[in-house]
């Protein structure tokens, strides 16, 4: 049944009954009312744990952001004024404040370096032309 939940379902049938001793086809893999409210309650936490989708920084990751995501570095020392080419980038951590991510790879390729920049360096906007 969670793995239902997880996968999308939002309407489960499943048999309940009051005494599974009871006469009748159903009752004996029908579910007692502490079985349900223990199904409830499994599937209330996996709903919380699945979130709403949205992708967000919470609250105890603001601190470590610098250290989780990536900016292009680049793969060699680059001249100030050489044209900056795929090549030259590779998506790496800290990504410190002002550096492209990469997500700004088509934004920063064809630029030139405003400034010499060494192997390994963040590629950060002030750097370029």
């Amino acid at each position: 049944m969670l793995g239902a939940v997880a996968l999308g379902a939002r309407v489960v049938e499943k048999h309940f009954t009051d005494d599974r001793a009871r006469v009748g086809p159903d009752h004996v893999f029908s579910m007692t009312p502490v079985e349900w409210r223990d199904m409830v309650d499994r599937t209330r936490e996996l709903e919380a744990a699945l979130g709403d989708g949205v992708k967000r920084v919470e609250a105890n990751e603001r601190e470590t952001v610098v250290v989780q995501r990536r900016a292009l570095h680049a793969c060699r020392a680059i001249a100030a004024g050489e044209p900056i080419a795929d090549s030259d980038l590779v998506p790496l951590r800290p990504c410190p404040a002002g550096a492209a991510t990469p997500a700004d790879r088509a934004a920063v390729v064809g630029r030139s370096a405003a400034r010499a920049i060494a192997e390994g360096e963040p590629i950060t906007w002030s750097s370029l032309a």
